[in-house]
């Protein structure tokens, strides 16, 4: 499935229910991914500040691929239609 991310918060959310939908644990992509689980704790509520490398450290441990495509206009995106 695709997700349209526009903020730190959307990607949170994203990696959570994907973490969620794969019966992993924080401590489980921690270890995957060889960070802190605080630290996937805290990539999954949306804080800023996270290193680029983290986030796609986290999105390889849950086997997923980021895309980059030109943004749609107007378009409403719910989250919770996702997973």
């Amino acid at each position: 499935m695709e997700h349209t991310i526009r903020t730190p918060k959307q990607l949170g959310e994203a990696l959570l229910r994907a973490r969620k939908a794969q019966k992993l644990t924080q401590a489980d992509i921690g270890s995957k991914a060889r960070i802190k689980q605080g630290t996937v704790s805290r990539v999954e509520h949306g804080q800023p500040g996270t290193e680029i490398q983290t986030i796609f450290d986290i999105v390889a441990a849950l086997d997923l691929e980021c895309t980059i495509r030109p943004r749609t206009k107007g378009e409403s995106i719910n989250i919770e239609d996702f997973f």
